[in-house]
């Protein structure tokens, strides 16, 4: 059930960010980042617990989050405020 919610949502948030010819490009970038992320992940994370128990592993999981969240609005600000690098901007250029 929840891999059914995660995969369509975030399918089209990655299907959305690059322009509509590079679409497929970007849907197979996000796949195959999530596959990457999937299958070593677990054996991190894993690790992690193994070396030093399940309050780190949950701090540094909440962190990575963190982390990912402000890159990715960082970069949607920028991609905003430079001329070109949004969808439109780029559909204007072809």
């Amino acid at each position: 059930m929840a891999h059914g919610t995660y995969y369509a949502s975030l399918s089209s948030i990655a299907a959305e960010r690059f322009h509509p010819l590079r679409a497929g490009q970007g849907l197979s970038l996000y796949l195959s980042s999530s596959a990457l992320g999937m299958s070593i992940g677990p054996p991190i994370w894993g690790a992690i617990v193994d070396r030093t128990g399940y309050v780190l592993m949950f701090l540094l999981a909440g962190l990575s989050i963190a982390a990912g969240t402000c890159v990715f609005v960082v970069s949607q600000y920028r991609s905003r405020s430079v001329p070109g690098l949004t969808a439109e901007g780029a559909s204007r250029r072809e």
